[in-house]
């Protein structure tokens, strides 16, 4: 089994896998384009990875708790024979008695942070509109809260994304990934939940932002994939307990965040643009020659 992990990784890691996660939305200057918040959510399949425990009635999904696997924690589910059922029931326990707090949905939210923010960038191509005659960009949000190997937690937005034509034809897809605030235990007095406090609503309400502002941008006037931004990213990724060094470009830098695109294969369960806390990560210039994934030890 372990030499089959690491050829899965290897495989996907090299020119054989699909990196359509990694390319730029086919939109500059195109025709009107629908915004539509969807409930559909994540796939288990190809979206998450193997042992995540999604709250029900919700739109919070626990990482990071996973035992065993090793690599295989990266992907999805796809030919990777393991126990998701084990892992389940252990990411249920990491939040007993917080179910009721965890019934998560974010739908309003990205719908209103597109409304504002398309009105504020004077975006003429997107519309909340329902019309029949134009194409879609259909957005189906999640909660990831993702535990790292200190038990702390990092709450994420995901935004899987995908631009449909007036048929219903898929024309591109990827995902949005933001977070905002430092990592934190879930509960206590410190911590993401508490009973004088709820940091965690006002953490996911910014991420929507951020993760809303990077696409109507990408879309209108798309993020350079330049290879002359390709930077080393060491921290804690969406879904992942162990801190990793991961490659890939870097699209923009502000005072509070860095938005950041993985060079991995669609098969890795957070390729797709991160917009990351800045402080939480270390940015190191570099070049393709490095290793684009890297698993650091403590």
């Amino acid at each position: 089994m372990k030499h089959l992990l690491i050829s899965l990784l290897l495989l996907i890691l090299s020119g054989c896998a699909t990196f359509e996660h990694t390319q730029s939305p086919p939109i500059s200057g195109g025709g009107q384009v629908n915004v539509e918040v969807s409930n559909k959510g994540l796939s288990g399949w190809s979206d998450l990875p193997i042992g995540t425990h999604r709250i029900d009635d919700s739109q919070v999904i626990i990482s990071g708790h996973q035992k065993g696997g090793g690599a295989a924690l990266l992907f999805g589910v796809v030919g990777v024979a393991v126990s998701h059922a084990a892992n389940s029931s252990s990411g249920e326990k990491k939040i007993e008695g917080l179910e009721d707090k965890l019934k998560i949905n974010m739908n309003d939210q990205v719908y209103q942070s597109f409304e504002s923010q398309i009105q504020n960038a004077g975006n003429s191509q997107l519309s909340m509109s329902n019309d029949s005659a134009a194409n879609s960009l259909q957005i189906m949000p999640a909660v990831v809260l993702s535990f790292d190997e200190d038990q702390l937690v990092r709450p994420f937005i995901v935004l899987k994304t995908e631009l449909l034509d007036k048929q219903g034809k898929k024309l591109w897809k990827s995902r949005y990934l933001a977070q905002s605030g430092k990592a934190k235990p879930l509960v206590g007095e410190d911590g993401w939940i508490s009973e004088s406090h709820n940091d965690l609503i006002s953490s996911l309400n910014d991420s929507v932002d951020r993760a809303t502002q990077a696409i109507i941008k990408d879309l209108s006037e798309p993020y350079a994939r330049d290879d002359a931004n390709f930077v080393l990213v060491e921290g804690y990724f969406p879904y992942v307990k162990k801190k990793l060094q991961v490659g890939g470009y870097k699209l923009v830098e502000d005072e509070g965040s860095i938005t950041f695109v993985p060079k991995l294969g669609d098969v890795i369960v957070f390729t797709g643009t991160n917009v990351l806390e800045k402080s939480e990560y270390q940015i190191t210039p570099s070049d393709e020659a490095k290793p684009v994934f890297k698993i650091i030890k403590k």
